[in-house]
């Protein structure tokens, strides 16, 4: 498991909870988002990855243990259903159900497998078929496993030993081929992520007779499983890596949907908050 970024305070033992203070301004931050879209008609989806941790508590070290009543991601749940109109989707609940059909996470990794991005998938496009009804995720059937034998995830990586801890993978691979294809990013977006400081390109797909126009996706690394999958049902989604909202890049793509995918390590820490408050200033 990954230990860094306070999230065994955060995630596990629930000893650093949200003040109600916190709770507010993450409402704030992510209704100033969805008021920004909706003003150029466009949908806005916010996606939330739990930790390992949090479908797999059961693995962890005996001295992890609980201590608060709940975790930041059982904060921000329960106060957004009560207290929000943002548009979210938390996939804790279908991942721990899933669990029991299949293993979701990586054993030498810090994300899910392809067996978890599908359960992750198939949500997405269900929730945004309230918006496009032609939208209907694959079924499971569509897809072939496969067991592969590799170097350990990230994990090994950190500890050095990717060689010694290898990962059984589960590999899903698709019975039919894949439709989306990738295409080069406009010259002036490209640019745009340079001049940020980005250091992945946006990366584009686009697909004949989709489902859903056009979509923009600001995402991290639990979106690289999903990628794959999310492209079938777009005609363009430009994919990129980074957790805030970027309006030239809106402005320029003038998506349909956006959709915010963050894991949960990510979007609990205090930084997140506080560097997204100071960009609020950008959305006019």
């Amino acid at each position: 498991f990954y230990a860094g970024g306070r999230i065994i305070e955060y995630c596990c033992r629930a000893t650093r909870p949200y003040s109600e203070k916190q709770l507010r301004e993450i409402r704030y931050l992510f209704e100033t988002w969805q008021e920004w879209l909706a003003r150029r008609n466009i949908r806005f989806l916010l996606v939330i990855v739990p930790n390992k941790h949090t479908i797999y508590p059961e693995y962890l070290p005996r001295w992890i243990t609980r201590v608060g009543e709940k975790t930041r991601l059982d904060q921000i749940t329960n106060y957004f259903k009560t207290h929000s109109s943002v548009e979210m989707l938390q996939l804790k609940e279908p991942l721990l159900e899933a669990k029991k059909r299949a293993r979701i996470y990586y054993i030498t990794d810090s994300h899910w497998n392809d067996e978890g991005a599908y359960v992750g998938y198939s949500h997405i496009i269900d929730r945004l078929s309230k918006w496009f009804p032609q939208a209907k995720p694959l079924p499971r059937s569509a897809f072939i496993a496969r067991r592969v034998l590799q170097p350990g995830g990230d994990l090994a990586v950190m500890l050095g030993q990717e060689h010694h801890f290898k990962e059984d993978n589960i590999v899903l691979e698709p019975r039919k081929k894949r439709r989306a294809r990738r295409v080069e990013a406009d010259e002036l977006l490209a640019k745009h992520q340079k001049e940020r400081g980005r250091m992945r390109e946006p990366l584009v797909m686009e697909c004949e007779d989709a489902q859903i126009p056009r979509a923009v996706m600001f995402r991290d690394s639990m979106s690289v499983a999903l990628i794959p999958l999310l492209s079938e049902h777009f005609g363009r989604i430009v994919y990129l890596w980074q957790d805030e909202m970027d309006p030239f890049v809106i402005e320029r793509e003038k998506p349909d949907v956006v959709i915010c995918e963050i894991g949960e390590r990510g979007l609990v820490k205090d930084r997140y908050l506080r560097e997204r408050l100071e960009e609020l200033r950008q959305i006019k």
